[in-house]
C-alpha cells in the first residue's frame, strides 16, 4: 500500500524520484530503532534519564541509518 502511493506521488508529480522500497526501509529502522528498542529498554530497565531518552534514540538511530546505507 505505502509503495503505491509513493508511486502514485511520484507519477503524478507530487513527490520526487526515489526508491519507494528504501524509504519504507528507512521507516521500519526508524520506528523499530527509536520507537522501539529504546522505549522498551527503558520501560524495562529505566537506565537512562527520562531527559536524556530523546538524545539517546536519536543517536541510536542515526548510528544504525549510517551502518544499514553503508555500501
Amino acid at each position: 500500500i505505502a509503495s503505491n502511493f509513493i508511486r502514485h506521488g511520484q507519477k503524478t508529480g507530487q513527490l520526487r524520484s526515489f526508491e519507494p522500497s528504501a524509504f519504507i526501509f528507512w521507516a521500519c529502522v526508524y520506528v523499530l530503532n527509536f520507537h522501539g528498542s529504546v522505549g522498551i529498554r527503558e520501560a524495562i530497565w529505566g537506565e537512562t534519564p527520562r531527559r536524556d531518552r530523546k538524545r539517546r534514540g536519536r543517536s541510536e538511530f542515526v548510528r544504525d541509518l549510517e551502518h544499514y546505507l553503508r555500501p
